[in-house]
């Protein structure tokens, strides 16, 4: 694959141990190989920080605050230090499909005037774990046509 350039992804990290391991796994195993993952410990007080150094991967940079910040600026000092051309998101409790990225970089490579959205699914825990909800465009879609009725 052609490199279209880096991706600095973002993860503000707020007490997440519990979800945190799988939305870092889901980054590493991206099939676009070019990014840097920026994970933000904002101050948690759970073993989120024990969960992300177990990570050793070179492709992540991991900054800790002492206290917590709020996520905008967990976001905002991970902008400061990003080295990408192109900027991505993902909070911890969110996973990504491994195309993700493959699929949308050259999208945007081949038009830089575009902001690109995505759908993702709704989710709600259990005490089996994660369970798939509803996707969040169909829930809009469907408010949508209902109101339009």
């Amino acid at each position: 694959m052609e490199n279209l350039g880096l991706v600095s992804i973002i993860m503000p990290v707020y007490n997440a141990e519990k979800y945190v391991k799988d939305a870092i796994e889901s980054v590493l195993a991206q099939t676009y190989p070019y990014f840097e993952l920026i994970v933000v410990n904002d101050g948690s007080t759970d073993r989120s920080d024990e969960v992300i150094r177990s990570f050793k991967d070179k492709r992540i940079v991991y900054i800790k605050h002492e206290k917590n910040l709020g996520v905008a600026e967990a976001r905002n000092t991970a902008l400061r230090i990003a080295k990408g051309k192109w900027g991505a998101v993902i909070d911890a409790d969110d996973v990504w499909l491994k195309e993700r990225l493959e699929k949308l970089i050259p999208i945007i490579a081949k038009n830089e005037n575009f902001f690109v959205g995505d759908d993702h699914i709704i989710c709600f825990d259990s005490p089996m774990g994660l369970k798939r909800w509803e996707s969040q465009l169909r829930l809009f879609h469907n408010k949508i046509f209902l109101i339009q009725k």
